[in-house]
């Protein structure tokens, strides 16, 4: 589970969170949860960087 995290987290260049993480893994056929995927990303120290869209 946190190598798919991981793998997935790096495709996105670091800038999903769990929210669009956790829907990206159930497109790809994981059963998971948003607080196992946020578990996840904290256990390996992962964090999303704002986009520079985001801070205005």
């Amino acid at each position: 589970m946190d190598a798919a995290v991981q793998v997935e987290f790096e495709e996105h260049r670091s800038l999903h969170g769990s929210p669009r993480l956790y829907v990206d893994l159930r497109e790809a056929g994981w059963t998971v949860t948003e607080k196992t995927v946020a578990d996840s990303m904290r256990r390996q120290g992962l964090v999303a960087r704002r986009s520079s869209a985001a801070t205005g």
